[in-house]
């Protein structure tokens, strides 16, 4: 995060066209006298004819005493505070927006501030707790956009002020701030249409409801983490459940995310970027006799095969949000590994004793890195272990149809990530209007910002593996497992027989056709990830993937 610090130069004898540069050291308030804790230091050069200048430290979020020298040590030292390095405004009523925010070390206080227009901020709240997290701002108008932003305080000293985010407060919106875990689902099946089905919901705050076969629940925090370092999926206390596919340097992605080519092979299409594609759905077989997951992997490359979608784009208010939701698999006898073992969703108990497709829709607000500081903000995964699709109720496999959107209602009030999951037995169930599964899963995103670029849908089927290191020749490696002739929009090895083609969200719904299509890619060649094209043209919505690593 960033610090606006006042340099007076006239503290070197009054001479401010002689300092050329300044070193800046900065320590965590408290930390001053502890040879061991961590110094950040910063240069910054200086071209000024008066005799104060302001100059823009980077520092990770938090309050810090800063010392600084040219030819010696300033007389004297500052504290200063980073900004509030994430704000999301939610609308919670008719005429309320709810303020969330992250944590700025040593902060003692924090005041929203908010207006009309975007950059002008002539309303101001009372001085909140230092721990406090969330403020709901009432009184305002219903319909009307406002902007919010948050600054921290120190005793007295306050931070510049967060990046910007807008809400529109409305009739029907979600009542986050209450906590009232009836309330919320009932808000967000109305919102999403779905009367029917299991349903789970992240909020602004992390705090995960559900309804899961009639049973209401809210838990804090959310079951179920993204491990920001290693690119995996985990439970709250630090279980390994699984890896994900990280995100490429073709999507904008920080550094330490460029590595996707090392997490296992995949099946990749994207959409162009002229187009302003906002979600995607389609149709997808999944045959029982043709995935298979070496059980040697739990231990190391955790293989895990994925059918998803994924859209990523610039955010209202700064940031690039990447958004992820589809289905993965888990064999049996795999749980969450803790304590160097596979255990079930309670510590000590056993894993499941079925293989399993698990839904689940991951969301992730980038931000762009300073003098290695990690600024991401990484929302926790909208999934739970207590809702699968078993592949041992399945005799021929699963048609499972998989709808991710942003919320395409007028101006992205609600402000919200959709992931739609139904499936059905194959040859087994015959009602179209009634699936063998439904779920439903809604987390919170920024709008797009439409001036910064489009936003882009991809699909991928992929194996996902963990702990393949960057340096690694290939980039995966050959453990047995496979995920054979998934069909996108074809029941394939059975029969030729057509299922709802892929479809995207671009002004309408609309077939993912070549004139839609951008980047299509198989990582890392024939050999491993083999693609059958019915037609050439159909690559982007029909067509039969195998992923084989044996």
């Amino acid at each position: 995060m960033t610090s606006l610090e006042r340099l007076r130069l006239g503290d070197w004898g009054g001479h401010p066209s002689r300092v050329i540069s300044v070193e800046f050291r900065a320590k965590a308030v408290g930390t001053e006298s502890n040879p061991d804790a961590p110094v950040y230091v910063q240069t910054v050069g200086i071209v000024a004819s008066s005799a104060e200048v302001d100059v823009e430290l980077t520092l990770p979020a938090g309050a810090y005493t800063v010392q600084a020298k040219a030819s010696h040590w300033l007389r004297g030292e500052d504290v200063v505070l980073t900004s509030v390095p994430w704000i999301f405004a939610a609308p919670t009523g008719a005429n309320k927006v709810t303020v969330y925010w992250d944590e700025v070390p040593g902060a003692t206080g924090y005041r929203v501030r908010w207006g009309t227009a975007s950059g002008v901020y002539p309303n101001v709240s009372s001085v909140q707790s230092g721990d406090a997290r969330m403020l709901s701002v009432t009184g305002l108008t219903s319909e009307q956009e406002y902007y919010f932003v948050v600054e921290a305080e120190r005793n007295g000293v306050w931070s510049a002020p967060s990046e910007e985010d807008s809400a529109v407060p409305h009739v029907g919106a979600i009542p986050w701030d209450t906590g009232d875990a009836a309330s919320i689902l009932r808000a967000v099946r109305s919102l999403t249409g779905n009367d029917y089905g299991d349903i789970s919901v992240l909020s602004p705050d992390g705090v995960y409801y559900s309804s899961i076969g009639g049973v209401v629940q809210s838990e804090s925090p959310a079951p179920l983490q993204y491990n920001t370092a290693q690119g995996v999926v985990e439970t709250s206390d630090g279980g390994l459940l699984m890896p994900l596919q990280m995100e490429d340097k073709g999507e904008g992605i920080s550094s330490i995310l460029q590595q996707r080519d090392h997490t296992g092979p995949y099946r990749r299409i994207r959409t162009d970027s002229e187009h302003p594609c906002i979600g995607a759905r389609g149709n997808f077989f999944l045959p029982q006799w043709y995935v298979f997951v070496s059980g040697d992997t739990h231990a190391n490359t955790r293989d895990t095969p994925h059918v998803y979608f994924g859209i990523a784009y610039d955010a209202a208010g700064g940031g690039r949000v990447d958004i992820e939701g589809g289905i993965s698999y888990h064999p049996r006898g795999r749980g969450v590994r803790r304590n160097g073992r596979e255990e079930g969703k309670d510590p000590g108990s056993p894993p499941p004793s079925y293989a399993r497709w698990m839904p689940y829709m991951r969301i992730r607000i980038e931000k762009p890195r300073k003098q290695g500081t990690d600024t991401d903000k990484y929302i926790p995964v909208v999934g739970t272990t207590r809702s699968d699709l078993s592949w041992d109720m399945v005799q021929y496999g699963y048609v499972v149809d998989i709808n991710l959107r942003i919320n395409s209602e007028a101006r992205f009030r609600e402000k919200s990530a959709v992931l739609e999951i139904k499936a059905w037995r194959y040859l087994i169930d015959t009602d179209p209007d009634s699936p063998y599964y439904q779920h439903t899963f809604v987390g919170v995103a920024k709008v797009p910002d439409f001036t910064r670029g489009n936003p882009r849908v991809r699909r991928v089927i992929s194996m996902a593996q963990n702990g393949i290191p960057k340096d690694d020749q290939d980039g995966w490696r050959r453990t047995g497992s496979f995920a054979r002739y998934i069909g996108v929009g074809y029941v394939s090895r059975i029969t030729l027989e057509e299922l709802n083609e892929v479809q995207v969200f671009c002004n309408g719904w609309q077939q993912w056709t070549p004139s839609f299509g951008g980047d299509v890619r198989v990582f890392p060649n024939e050999q491993v990830v083999k693609v059958e094209d019915f037609l050439p043209i159909e690559q982007y919505f029909r067509e039969v993937v195998t992923v084989d690593l044996r």
